[in-house]
């Protein structure tokens, strides 16, 4: 399980540029520089220009921007990098996505989906924590040579195998079984980071179906009934209990103390 950068799909840097250039206001503002050619002369084309790079500069910043999240939603740790950060991101989308849902419907919509917003900004938290463990778990294992520890247990072996005096071998077996719950150690952290990995799926696939129903009770002109909001909290409970056990479990693991 390798720790990736995540791949961005938005329109390069130069992408935007050309757009911006050939953008139909970037070419008013150049109009309205020359505008003041009689008075200006030869002055008029820089003001032409400067106004033209400056609406095509604006444009290159409007577009450039992130979509802005809906009031509410989680924030990610400036700190998470990589697959970790990937994972969250997934999930607080999918926030943004059902509290956008949500406002689209009218006051009784937004209040009876209210309870429910509240659940899934709790999941998108334990999301943003579980991948917080997920990535120590990798950084620690990262840390270690596990190359270098196998090379190391592999040559006191040969040095226990070789030696013919009894109190030796006996301290070569020592050694040789601290080194190999070190290697353990390495293996529970992949195995640590696999498990945030998967809970962290358990929660997107969950929001992703409760997206679905979001859309159709905010459409809707009563919203969700108490049946439908009860049977969408004990979803999310469920999902909440297995994830809030594999935090516990993640807070006594020393090896991921930070």
């Amino acid at each position: 399980m390798a720790d990736r950068d995540p791949q961005k799909t938005g329109p390069s840097t130069g992408d935007l540029l050309t757009k911006a250039l050939l953008h139909p206001l970037a070419f008013v503002g150049l109009a309205v520089g020359l505008v003041f050619l009689p008075m200006l002369r030869q002055g008029a084309f820089f003001v032409s220009l400067l106004l033209y790079l400056g609406v095509a500069g604006v444009l290159m910043f409007s577009w450039g921007r992130e979509p802005r999240q809906p009031r509410g939603t989680r924030r990610i740790p400036s700190d998470l990098r990589g697959r970790a950060r990937e994972l969250a991101e997934g999930v607080v989308a999918l926030e943004g996505d059902i509290r956008r849902m949500m406002r689209t419907g009218g006051a009784e919509v937004r209040n009876s989906l209210a309870p429910v917003v509240d659940e899934v900004s709790d999941l998108a938290g334990r999301a943003i924590r579980l991948a917080q463990s997920y990535q120590r778990a990798l950084e620690h294992r990262d840390k270690a040579d596990v190359a270098g520890i196998e090379e190391e247990r592999d040559s006191l072996i040969r040095q226990r195998d070789e030696a013919e005096d009894g109190v030796v071998r006996r301290q070569l077996d020592e050694a040789i079984a601290s080194v190999e719950r070190r290697l353990a150690d390495m293996d529970d952290l992949e195995r640590a980071a696999s498990r945030c990995e998967a809970a962290i799926f358990n929660i997107q696939t969950t929001l992703q179906g409760l997206q679905t129903r979001v859309l159709k009770f905010a459409t809707s002109e009563r919203g969700a009934s108490g049946r439908e909001r009860q049977e969408l909290a004990q979803e999310i409970d469920t999902v909440r209990a297995t994830s809030a056990a594999l935090e516990d479990l993640i807070e006594g693991e020393e090896l991921l103390e930070a």
